[in-house]
């Protein structure tokens, strides 16, 4: 017997082969992890833009995007290739902010890989 949201979790839960993107998306996460395999993804040549999200941290003077920013130039990235969203504090709001940043940087992304966590 199926679950009435399978079909939901069919949707979300794939996995596609990694190819040429327009940019690397990181929505809001605390877990240098991420970032770590963004920086990967990043030097081997996936995608020329990064896209970290994530406002103010409870109980912490950073956001979530200096925090993911400064791991992926420790590991490596440019700091000029990593584009910057630190207002959000949703998941809804990371995806929303994440777009205006992209539309004010001129870039419509025909595709892009998207970095998470499994938490």
């Amino acid at each position: 017997m199926s679950f009435p949201f399978d079909c939901i979790s069919d949707f979300m839960f794939f996995k596609t082969e990694l190819e040429q993107s327009d940019i690397i998306l990181i929505p809001g996460a605390s877990h240098p992890q991420l970032m770590e395999r963004v920086a990967t993804l990043y030097q081997s040549g996936i995608a020329q833009f990064i896209l970290p999200s994530g406002g103010t941290i409870p109980h912490v003077e950073t956001t979530e995007w200096e925090f993911l920013k400064n791991v992926g130039v420790a590991l490596g990235a440019p700091s000029e290739s990593l584009l910057k969203e630190d207002k959000a504090t949703n998941t809804f709001e990371n995806a929303r902010f994440s777009l205006e940043v992209l539309q004010q940087q001129g870039i419509h992304p025909k595709k892009v890989v998207l970095v998470h966590s499994n938490d």
